[in-house]
């Protein structure tokens, strides 16, 4: 929805930039659930 003015067109260009971000954290790693607290989550 911020595309359609024109002042909202750069704030909804920089919202379609963060997608990857917000998709796949900086830092994260995925572990099994059956050993939530292994030494390696830590």
């Amino acid at each position: 929805m911020l595309c359609v003015t024109i002042i909202g067109i750069p704030f909804g260009i920089a919202n379609f930039k963060l997608v990857p971000v917000s998709l796949m954290p900086l830092g994260r790693e995925i572990v099994r659930s059956d050993q939530p607290f292994a030494q390696q989550r830590f």
